[in-house]
């Protein structure tokens, strides 16, 4: 009888721990301290360019870790077409990476030993920058519509000087998010893959992308279009600017 007393106790006492633990992590307070921050290219001078890229498919990836933080596993940030990130964590010390052969650039080597990682502190409301190399840069975009004729102008500017271009595109979307997954309308060009000054051109005669034009037009009377360069060796374009268009 005693023994079973004692085997009764010991159970209730396990029962009580597994009750108090589980309550604890039932009662964590919710993550409070914000996150945000660009992938940026910072020039030879100093001077901090923001870049476009793919926001949409989750295309551009970050690793976040915290660092004593028992988990492996890293958060993944995704960047807006802006290339711009943000997330609510603890806070704590963490450091980011970028991934291998993901965005249209090469990363900064900070130091010998860090390639592609930023350490921050994270309090409160933080902003981290991501410095990046792209190999190419769209300067001074300028695109018109006029009925079913797109014009697109611009300088592509090299960076990486043995960065070789391997498509050159026009993209139209109905919406703001513009990109080679998200358009109705999309033109490629061949000639001359040099940097330089480009002009673009064309003439929307597809049956589909007249009646996506169309419906853009009864229903707000806007499209949205962007230049894409993408690098050789690259996975993904970078952008110019998104043109808002007006359908007439």
């Amino acid at each position: 009888m005693r023994m079973k007393k004692i085997i009764y106790n010991i159970a209730s006492l396990l029962l009580l721990a597994v009750f108090a633990t589980s309550c604890g992590m039932d009662n964590y307070d919710a993550p409070e301290s914000k996150l945000y921050g660009q992938i940026l290219y910072k020039d030879a001078g100093g001077v901090e360019h923001p870049l476009q890229v793919k926001g949409t498919g989750e295309a551009i990836k970050l690793s976040l870790y915290q660092y004593g933080w028992q988990l492996s596993d890293g958060i993944t940030l995704y960047a807006d077409q802006d290339a711009k990130f943000e997330a609510i964590l603890f806070d704590g010390d963490y450091h980011m990476i970028t991934n291998n052969n993901n965005g249209p650039w090469k990363t900064v080597q900070i130091s010998e030993v860090k390639k592609d990682t930023v350490d921050f502190t994270l309090k409160g409301s933080t902003e981290v920058k991501i410095y990046v190399t792209p190999y190419f840069m769209i300067e001074n975009a300028a695109i018109s519509l006029n009925g079913t004729n797109l014009s697109a102008t611009c300088a592509v500017k090299q960076i990486i000087s043995d960065a070789a271009i391997n498509t050159q595109s026009v993209f139209i979307s109905s919406t703001r998010f513009v990109d080679e997954q998200t358009n109705f309308a999309r033109m490629d060009y061949s000639e001359d893959k040099s940097a330089g000054n480009k002009n673009f051109s064309f003439a929307i005669t597809d049956a589909s992308q007249l009646k996506s034009l169309e419906n853009a037009k009864n229903r707000t009377g806007k499209v949205y279009a962007r230049i894409g360069i993408k690098a050789e060796g690259a996975d993904q374009f970078i952008y110019s600017e998104v043109f808002e268009l007006a359908v007439k």
